[in-house]
């Protein structure tokens, strides 16, 4: 395997296509539907770095470690390192799905010591001095389901952060809007992480960067594709909700001119006040659902 390496999955009902290195999905196109996630055109696969689009894993901690519960240094790459790290691709008995696996297992013993299966990363030996095995699963039917398994085989318990960071192509963010947040109290990033309380998102017209704690389904209702996008989770307790908007895009390398429009950020995660804390022995589970329907018709059924 290698940084470039990805594995493609079809079925009567949907095509998948994932890529080893941080087990990042890259694409999901049910089938009589436009792709539903957005990749940058400037994306290098060659690259041994995460791609801007897809779904990145953020793991075990999310964005700034400096603003994060879950490790100690600040100095440490944002959104963790599951996304930053070749996983291992691991044999499916489901025709529908692919499956990978990261191992991270530092020790005492005259050093700290750390492997992750097949690639050993000594950057994050003493970043996160917790063991833990991951398993990422990626089914694609009707509804692409997605689901980050986390057992701590470590002989204490820490705390961890995870967050899905997808990358919904939409048609044009200002012509979209966000159904299901009504209500919801949320952290507001660029308003120095103040509190508020989340009315509809019936249009976007600035930047958003607010973190919103809610179990509840939402909807991208995107009239320019003629369709919405449904995301239900199990195991999650927050939405992150991300666009630059133009303004912020200029200082993003890898979002050209104008693109900053075609994708909205719609993350299901455990992050600030909704980070885990694991047990010696204990599996902790965390599912993602994405459907697709015609805005004059129902979800489809998983």
């Amino acid at each position: 395997m290698s940084h470039s390496s990805i594995q493609s999955v079809q079925t009567p009902d949907s095509t998948l296509v994932v890529r080893d290195f941080g087990a990042q999905v890259l694409s999901w196109r049910p089938r009589a539907s436009e792709e539903v996630l957005w990749v940058s055109p400037l994306a290098t696969i060659t690259r041994a770095s995460p791609l801007r689009g897809g779904i990145p894993v953020c793991f075990p901690w999310f964005d700034n470690a400096s603003r994060s519960s879950a490790v100690e240094a600040t100095q440490a790459p944002t959104h963790g390192f599951a996304r930053n790290t070749l996983w291992e691709r691991k044999k499916s008995t489901e025709g529908d799905s692919l499956c990978f696996s990261l191992t991270h297992a530092p020790f005492a013993s005259g050093q700290l010591e750390a492997t992750t299966r097949e690639l050993a990363e000594a950057e994050y030996w003493d970043l996160y001095p917790h063991s833990f095995d991951a398993d990422l699963s990626v089914r694609t039917r009707e509804t692409l389901e997605i689901t980050l398994t986390v057992t701590n085989t470590d002989n204490h318990s820490y705390v961890f952060e995870a967050a899905f960071h997808t990358y919904f192509r939409v048609s044009d963010i200002r012509n979209i809007n966000l159904k299901g947040l009504e209500g919801a109290c949320y952290i507001d990033a660029l308003n120095g992480f103040t509190a508020g309380v989340g009315d509809s998102l019936d249009t976007f017209s600035e930047a958003v960067d607010r973190v919103y704690t809610s179990k509840s389904p939402v909807t991208i209702s995107d009239p320019g594709l003629s369709r919405e996008i449904h995301i239900a989770t199990e195991g999650f307790g927050s939405w992150i909700v991300w666009t630059p908007w133009s303004e912020g895009a200029l200082s993003i390398e890898d979002i050209p001119d104008e693109a900053w429009a075609d994708f909205l950020c719609l993350e299901a995660g455990n992050v600030l006040g909704d980070a885990q804390q694991i047990y010696p022995g204990e599996t902790l589970e965390m599912t993602m659902r994405v459907s697709v329907s015609d805005l004059t018709s129902f979800p489809p059924q998983s």
